[in-house]
């Protein structure tokens, strides 16, 4: 169906915007064992030289672990890193309030998930990483929605 969906379209009553939207996923390298398996998608991460780490604790979050893939002959692992956009997360401490500046929090280690095996709440996300108030420089996520209550309940990030 050629011209399905194009911008300036109109579907049903409502007409498509000129452009449509672009969620970025820029492709990095992981060092080491930084990133392990798909339990690991979601978790924030920061830069390692050229490559891409799992933050620490207190970090500023450049982005997201998108995808993850096998290993390569140097042991680097391929990730896709969303770096802008919307992602979910998780609210460390169940203190976040919407339009709050956010940092890592304590992450679980490489390869695990952070709610355990087989957890699924967090709208559609497989898995996230943890999230805390603080006051990032250079790469601002700004908590956009809060799902729930309490300690890591879900929240939607915009990269401001």
């Amino acid at each position: 169906m050629a011209g399905f969906n194009q911008p300036g379209m109109r579907v049903g009553k409502r007409k498509l915007p000129v452009q449509l939207p672009q969620e970025a996923v820029q492709d990095f390298m992981a060092v080491g064992s930084a990133v392990k398996s798909t339990s690991d998608r979601g978790k924030p991460l920061k830069f390692a030289g050229s490559d891409m780490e799992i933050c620490a604790d207190g970090d500023e979050i450049v982005g997201f672990v998108e995808g993850v893939e096998l290993p390569n002959d140097s042991g680097r692992i391929p990730i896709g890193c969303r770096d802008r956009g919307t992602v979910f997360a998780l609210d460390e401490a169940g203190t976040l309030a919407v339009g709050a500046l956010v940092v890592a929090g304590t992450q679980t280690p490489a390869g695990t998930h952070p709610l355990g095996t087989g957890a699924s709440q967090l709208g559609g996300a497989d898995s996230a990483g943890r999230v805390k108030a603080g006051t990032p420089t250079t790469h601002l996520w700004v908590v956009w929605e809060i799902y729930g209550t309490g300690v890591d309940r879900p929240v939607l990030l915009r990269r401001a």
